[in-house]
């Protein structure tokens, strides 16, 4: 996929944004198919938990009574299967495995005689998990949207496509600037209705900032069956109009049009290709190589090699000494940097380029051979107007008067450069939040300190890819639980996901006709905001204690205040680094006690040894010691 088709795609994914909320998916649409045996991890299902849904096509044939089997691994390698049958909902729920946390599991049922497998699915000490195993059946499933896997290609400037979430009868026109990887606002768009009998109407309208407008009520009977649709507009200034091909609208869903000016260069006949450039190998061993050499590859976002880069190779061990080594990448972008020989000790590569912090995974080094570590890094730009993002939230009660609260904010970066704000950028959740988490899938992107109120980009953020940053937080409620927020970059939406029982006040909210990732919830929008802008709105009907407890509770606080202030005097405090190098401990003592060719242990272990480490790297930065 060319780099034009590529940002492209990601302004058609864009537009979706404008019309729909974000969802649990990478694009804007839910498949089920799609996103069969790919779990994710959801912090309102307890630690050591996990839901399998069963379906048959669609969300609206849920398969019951079905036998769900589900193989579990322990982080040390110990094995155990628990089955369960799915209820009403097409659901089988696994609790009580706590046991099994830092491990993994996989979840199996069979429908029509075909076996349907997860992904491996890693048990978190912070959240459950959920996953669904989709058949193909005939369920009411959408099709793969335009550039997802199986789907039909990506839309070429100037023809008209489906857009879902879009009203039927709306026509919604993007105007793009390719060269410059940017919308463009202000252009006057105009829609060239050819009626049934000949005649001809036209409409015009404005793009907005983000190079949309929209034409509504396109369908009968305000307009009569039959009618051809063209949309035109003059995207230079003194060059002749850009124009579409002609089309009729979908009577079922709104339609979308995308007019470009600057290079396009499709590529006839190719085989499909993934978006961006290829990913790179981990980290790898390599006997050809001298033992204690490291071999670092550094490459761009083009593939290109970068030479005279410094790289660093850290080695950590038990003592908390870290010990650098250093070397300069040559002509091909490679360096070979030697390093000590130390069997329980863990390595990984810095490099910091145009501004940018990266780093590798963990590996271990061998006395057999030396290891091979490729690093991409990119062009930085701190410019927000570079950067889009959807915002979605979902508020659910707790117990004593608390609500949790999931703050998920999509982020999609344009242009060919890496976002990377001047000194990183905070991740703040709602005003008078605590217990701030940040959620699995983003722990590669956002690090934090328990302690601390926001979480941190990691690192930059490439562009031409979407970047989920999701946190999970608690705020106090009365029944009623106020969220107010702000982020720095371009919100094209905002969304809150409102259960049944639940009431939502909010300016200019709107139901959504687009389908909640969670059932017995409805997706409701309140618009774009622009970077700085307050979003403000409150979530009703979350239950509330008996006043009477909470008078009982005053005095009871007070008799466990002192209680605790007299255990504090004879109980040592762990502090947060204090628990994360026992665990740094323990695990390093596993590895050691490992017994040759267990590899896929071995695995599992480093990579819970990285997360520790990460976690250590990060609270060492936030409190400015040195994390041991």
């Amino acid at each position: 996929m060319t780099r034009a088709r590529r940002w492209l795609l990601g302004a058609a994914l864009l537009l979706g944004a404008w019309v729909s909320s974000p969802t649990v998916s990478a694009g804007p649409a839910i498949d089920p198919r799609a996103m069969s045996g790919i779990p994710r991890a959801d912090p309102q299902l307890a630690a050591g938990s996990i839901t399998v849904r069963v379906l048959d096509g669609g969300f609206d044939a849920p398969a019951v009574d079905v036998e769900v089997t589900l193989a579990l691994t322990g982080a040390d390698g110990s094995t155990a299967s628990r089955t369960a049958k799915t209820d009403a909902q097409g659901r089988a729920s696994f609790e009580g495995l706590s046991g099994f946390i830092g491990g993994s599991a996989i979840a199996k049922a069979t429908r029509g005689g075909v076996e349907l497998t997860s992904q491996p699915m890693e048990l978190y000490a912070e959240a459950g998990t959920r996953v669904m195993l989709v058949a193909a059946g005939s369920g009411a499933a959408a099709a793969p949207r335009h550039g997802e896997p199986g789907g039909p290609e990506v839309p070429m400037p100037g023809n008209a496509f489906p857009l879902e979430g879009t009203p039927a009868g709306e026509l919604v026109v993007g105007t793009f600037d390719l060269d410059a990887r940017k919308p463009l606002p202000g252009v006057e768009v105009t829609l060239e209705l050819t009626l049934p009998d000949g005649t001809t109407q036209t409409r015009k309208a404005t793009s907005d900032e983000r190079g949309k407008s929209a034409f509504p009520g396109l369908l009968p009977p305000a307009l009569a069956e039959g009618t051809k649709l063209a949309v035109s507009a003059t995207l230079v200034p003194g060059a002749a109009a850009q124009r579409s091909a002609p089309f009729q609208m979908d009577p079922k869903i709104g339609m979308a049009v995308v007019l470009a000016k600057g290079e396009f260069k499709p590529q006839a006949s190719a085989p499909a290709q993934q978006q961006g450039p290829a990913p790179l190998p981990g980290p790898r061993f390599v006997p050809g190589l001298p033992q204690g050499t490291v071999r670092v590859r550094i490459v761009d976002g083009a593939d290109q090699p970068v030479a005279g880069q410094r790289v660093v190779v850290v080695k950590k061990d038990q003592t908390g000494n870290d010990v650098r080594y250093t070397g300069d990448t040559g002509p091909k972008g490679t360096v070979d940097v030697e390093v000590d020989v130390q069997s329980d000790a863990f390595y990984l590569v810095e490099a910091r380029y145009d501004g940018g912090p990266y780093q590798s995974d963990f590996f271990q080094v061998d006395r057999k051979g030396g290891v091979a570590v490729d690093l991409r890094v990119w062009d930085t730009t701190s410019d927000v107007s570079q950067v889009r993002s959807v915002v979605q939230f979902d508020v659910d009660g707790l117990e004593n008067d608390l609500a949790r609260v999931v703050q998920l904010q999509d982020v999609m970066v344009m242009g060919n450069e890496a976002f990377w704000p001047e000194g990183g950028m905070r991740i703040v959740p709602a005003a008078g939040a605590k217990q701030l988490t940040v959620l699995p899938v983003s722990r590669d992107l956002l690090s934090h300190d328990e302690k601390a109120p926001f979480a941190q980009l990691a690192g930059p953020i490439p562009p031409g890819q979407l970047a989920r940053l999701a946190v999970a937080y608690i705020v106090d409620h009365d029944g009623v639980a106020d969220i107010e927020f702000s982020t720095p970059l371009d919100s094209l939406e905002t969304s809150v996901l409102v259960g049944s029982a639940q009431t939502l006040t909010a300016a200019g909210a709107q139901r959504s006709e687009h389908a909640s990732p969670i059932p017995d919830k409805t997706v409701w929008t309140m618009g774009p905001r622009k970077p700085g802008a307050t979003l403000s709105f409150s979530v009703g009907g979350l239950p509330v204690r008996n006043p009477i407890y909470r008078r009982i509770g005053l005095w009871g606080g007070v008799a466990l205040a002192l209680a605790g202030v007299v255990a504090m005097l004879g109980r040592r405090r762990i502090d947060t680094a204090a628990r994360l190098r026992s665990r740094r401990q323990e695990l390093m003592q596993l590895l050691e006690q490992l017994p040759p060719g267990e590899t896929e242990r071995r695995q599992r272990l480093i990579a819970s040894l990285d997360r520790v480490w990460r976690q250590l790297e990060a609270l060492s930065r936030t409190q400015g010691g040195d994390g041991r």
